[in-house]
């Protein structure tokens, strides 16, 4: 038997309750490729930071996580910045 006020074991909990609206943030990590010219890899870095190309329509690949970095465990496909020769 229940009260007035209470809901039956059996039901959900109180209908009266509402769902709250919430922003969530979550951490994403990926690659964006860029082509540059340069006289070697480690310029080739420097340029494709400084790169006009770089956007979120550039993006290659992308993931979302729960931690990025948890300990020494890094959750991300990619974690430096490298060239390759086209």
């Amino acid at each position: 038997m229940t009260t007035k006020n209470q809901a039956p074991a059996d039901s959900p909990a109180s209908d009266c309750s509402a769902l709250r609206e919430f922003d969530v943030c979550i951490p994403i990590t990926g690659t964006i490729w860029v082509t540059v010219e340069a006289e070697n890899e480690a310029d080739a870095i420097k340029k494709g930071f400084a790169s006009d190309d770089i956007s979120t329509a550039n993006i290659e690949e992308w993931e979302c996580h729960e931690h990025i970095c948890e300990g020494n465990v890094l959750h991300a496909s990619t974690n430096s910045a490298y060239a390759e020769e086209s």
